[in-house]
């Protein structure tokens, strides 16, 4: 099954490696509930995710290739996003390549600039995340130049 599922799991088991020889996969890097998880899903398709489990459910499933998993926890994250975890889940979107999930995350960050800005941890996380958080400027003076081109059209009014 885990071949099935996983083209990574199928090339430790086709050629000869040490999994092949002793039929066993020693899995070092991910934690016992990101295991537990993966597992779980290759063989229900099922899982318990959280907002908390799911950055190390987006790595297992980096790593062991499980499309479907990337997917799910992806769509999870696009369905938990709030003002109190979006760039956190900017951040997951980035690491694990989920462009889609980014661009939502930093249109619900422009359209909810000035919640986030009033929170006190959104600026230690910008001290930690530069480059994440110049992404995020970027799009919101995309976002404003487009609404004053809006606004210069009278399809939005202006103060």
């Amino acid at each position: 099954m885990l071949a099935n599922r996983s083209p990574v799991f199928s090339a430790m088991f086709q050629i000869a490696m040490k999994e092949k020889r002793g039929n066993i996969v020693e899995i070092e890097d991910l934690s016992a509930v990101a295991v537990e998880g993966m597992l779980s899903f290759i063989y229900t398709n099922k899982v318990l995710i959280d907002i908390d489990t799911v950055a190390d459910l987006l790595k297992a499933s980096d790593k062991y290739e499980i499309i479907d998993l990337k997917n799910f926890c992806g769509q999870f994250l696009a369905g938990a996003l709030d003002i109190q975890n979006c760039v956190r889940i900017i951040s997951n979107a980035e690491l694990f390549n989920k462009q889609e999930l980014k661009v939502s995350a930093i249109n619900f960050i422009v359209s909810k600039n000035e919640e986030i800005y009033q929170m006190e941890d959104t600026h230690e996380s910008a001290e930690s995340q530069t480059d994440l958080y110049m992404g995020i400027t970027k799009s919101c003076f995309k976002f404003l130049h487009m609404m004053r081109d809006y606004s210069g059209l009278g399809l939005v009014n202006s103060k």
